[in-house]
Order: C-alpha cells, then structure tokens, then sequence
C-alpha cells in the first residue's frame, strides 16, 4: 500500500505543521517480484530552510527538479506562498518557458493527476538586452543592473580577472576610495576618475604609492595573530650591520599629482589580504 514520504521535516514539525509547508516533488519506485512501479508520493518540506544539492550527468534532470520545486511553491495556498518565492539565476535560458502551458506533456501530467498551467513567474534580464531576448520571442518583465556603488575592489578585479596587485588595479582602488565618500556614484565616474589620474602624469614618473605612517613591528605581529587568530613563534635576535630603524613611503609626489590620499587603516588592510589570501586558497 503506498504511504507518503516526507524529506526535511523531522517529527516535532511533522506534527506541528501537519501536512502544510510541503511540496510535492515525485514519487518512488516500488518492487513487487517482477513488478516496478512509481508508487509512493516524496513530499519536501519549506517550512523551514534547508540546503539542497541536486546533482546528476547532463540530461538527467537536474533544471526539471529545479522547475518542479519552483512549480510546487508556487501552487502553494496564497497564505503560505506569498511568503516565499523561488529566485533562480538560470543561466542556460530555460526557466521562461514556465510563463506558458506544457501542452507538450498533457497526457504525462494527466497520469499524475496534475494538470498543464502557466505559472506566474516574472523574467528579469540584464539592462540592455531586454530588446534582444524579445526579438528571440522571449518575454521580459523587467531589466536589472547592479550599482556600481555596491560592488568593491574585489568584484571589480573579479570582473576584469585582474590581479590584487596590478597597476590597474592599484588604480581602480584608490578611485574607489575616493569616489566612496560620495556613497552613491556610477561607472562613469569610476571611468573618470581612472582617466583623470592617469591624464594628471604627462610622460614617464616614479610614484611612491603606499603609507606614510609607521607602525612598530611587534605591533604588527599583534595584529596579524588578532586577525589570523594564531600565535606567532618569535625569536628575538640583535640588529644587524646596516639595518634600518624605521622606514615609510614618501607620497608627496602621489598627493601632488594624482590626489592620492591612502583611506585603509593598517588593520583593515591586512584583514582585506588575509581574507582574500583564505579565500583564493580554497577556491
């Protein structure tokens, strides 16, 4: 006899939620001696929030599983549905489809006992391509851009598959430091700023970019043990023949000719390198 099965929900819930706060996302496969069929309805549950890898060879399933949870929540009772909402980044360009009936499938869905029906879902597309995926008969409700107010050094560098220490990218961070002030800015004023930085340097210079603040060495070894949360084995040994005492960088020149005026404490630069640093060793 079938009997339902219910995945995420643990049997506190079960009995608090009973059967609301749960999708339905097929059925499992029952054999009886030499007969197999598709028997026990798998509900999941949305109650609370889960993690879920969906993972298989192309072709096996994987965006139908994702459109089946998307259809599901979205055939949820308007009192629960519209507290939740599927957001997917489809990167293959299949989700829209979903705006219209499956009349392809009709029959399949009939063995199911569910019925073909368009879903309400609203299709976003990047600013400038609206026109582009119309002309393809792809309906668009809206087009989207990020502020580039929002993005930092990292999303910049990203993008352009830069390195943390490439000129360009020296530059693009000290016209983010200046341009954040404002707290509102957009890409031509990012474009401008580089533009003005490298038309204030007319033929070949020497800039000295860095800070001209100090910092004693066994307070930097403070901070970075704070930051890496680990402690430094040190061994303290006399100075040698020619060792210099303190050193800084001289940015007159930077101040003169490009404005550069460094806003990152020392702390906060090194917490920016250290989490960087972890970040593309796991990547």
């Amino acid at each position: 006899m079938p009997y339902e099965i219910l995945i995420g929900r643990d049997d506190a819930d079960k009995e608090r939620f009973g059967d609301k706060g749960r999708i339905f996302i097929g059925k499992s496969y029952v054999k009886m001696r030499n007969h197999t069929s598709l028997s026990n309805p798998i509900y999941m549950d949305v109650a609370r929030s889960h993690v879920v890898l969906i993972s298989g060879k192309r072709g096996s399933g994987k965006s139908y599983s994702i459109g089946v949870m998307a259809e599901e929540l979205a055939n949820l009772p308007k009192e629960v549905n519209q507290n939740i909402a599927p957001l997917i980044f489809d990167t293959m360009g299949i989700f829209w489809t979903m705006k219209y009936k499956n009349e392809k499938d009709k029959m399949l869905l009939k063995d199911w006992d569910l019925k073909s029906m368009n879903l309400p879902i609203r299709v976003f597309v990047p600013y400038g391509k609206a026109e582009e995926y119309k002309s393809n008969q792809i309906p668009v409700d809206e087009s989207f851009a990020l502020k580039a107010s929002e993005l930092d050094i990292g999303d910049w560098l990203l993008t352009f598959n830069l390195g943390l220490i490439e000129p360009v990218s020296v530059l693009i961070e000290t016209t983010l430091a200046k341009l954040q002030e404002r707290k509102e800015f957009d890409i031509d004023d990012i474009l401008q700023g580089v533009i003005q930085s490298i038309d204030r340097v007319s033929g070949f210079e020497i800039i000295n970019l860095g800070e001209s603040k100090t910092i004693n060495l066994n307070d930097l070894i403070r901070i970075i043990e704070e930051i890496a949360g680990e402690s430094i084995r040190k061994e303290f040994l006399p100075l040698q023949p020619g060792d210099v005492q303190q050193t800084y960088a001289n940015i007159d020149k930077a101040r003169s000719l490009l404005n550069y005026d460094p806003q990152t404490e020392m702390k906060a630069g090194l917490q920016k390198f250290y989490d960087w640093f972890i970040n593309s060793k796991s990547s």
